[in-house]
């Protein structure tokens, strides 16, 4: 969804400016706001979009990405030699509910930090592909008038103007 929205700003950006902007997506947005060519809302979405997912995700920020959530892990603590049966008697506390479990920040528990961003990316998957639906239509409406390229054919030619 990143390079699609980076895609959707470059495109913008050679509409208007006639340019084949090749920078990425940050690069984009701040060519994008410093020439006023979307409005500020939808500038505002692009830059939280960026901030609170695209920048994460490419970065592989697990740590990040998790901030602000909570799993509870079941401490299970064993005097002497790790055995099955003394296993099997952990187990059975915390199904019982003798054992209580503790609220750990998955951030800061690197052995379950990929099971908990796994489950939380599928629980906000679709939510997030919504938005950036909603914003690509209504940014289609508002930016990618057939009235906008015939005025870019104009004013930049279309390259095929000599054959």
């Amino acid at each position: 969804m990143g390079v699609l929205l980076e895609t959707l700003m470059k495109e913008r950006i050679w509409l208007k400016l006639g340019i084949e902007f090749q920078q990425a997506y940050g690069a984009c947005l701040e060519k994008i706001e410093s020439e006023k060519l979307m409005e500020p809302r939808d500038v505002y979405f692009l830059r939280k979009f960026k901030d609170r997912i695209r920048n994460l995700y490419v970065h592989g920020n697990e740590a990040k990405i998790l901030e602000g959530v909570f799993v509870p892990v079941y401490p299970l603590a064993f005097k002497g030699e790790l055995s099955l049966k003394k296993l099997e008697e952990g187990f059975q506390r915390v199904k019982t509910g003798k054992q209580k479990p503790k609220m750990l920040p998955a951030s800061e528990v690197p052995a379950i930090r990929s099971v908990v961003k796994q489950e939380l990316d599928r629980r906000r998957a679709i939510g997030l592909f919504n938005q950036v639906y909603d914003f690509l239509l209504d940014a289609k409406i508002k930016y990618f008038k057939l009235v906008e390229y015939d005025e870019h054919n104009k004013k930049f030619k279309t390259g095929l103007e000599n054959l």
